[in-house]
């Protein structure tokens, strides 16, 4: 999930860093940044529990801008 998002985010965004939980950051100088957890609550997901999702934010300059959290066992965004 993190690479299929950070190419994706990367090639559309260049001008943006990404920072993923798994694979650390890219471009951590960049103004604007995404920030990425690709599994939001590990533990229930690890146990089939459905409250766990994906959590994507940008923030610039240290501050969030957006913010999307989708729950897909939910079928929440």
């Amino acid at each position: 999930m993190e690479r299929a998002l950070r190419s994706f985010l990367t090639a559309e965004t260049p001008d943006i860093g990404f920072l993923g939980e798994e694979e650390g950051s890219t471009r951590s100088e960049a103004e604007r940044q995404w920030i990425l957890d690709p599994i939001d609550g590990t533990v229930n997901f690890t146990r089939a529990l459905p409250l766990c999702g994906v959590s994507l934010a940008l923030v610039e300059a240290g501050k969030p801008v957006i913010g999307v959290i989708e729950l897909p066992f939910l079928g929440n965004l």
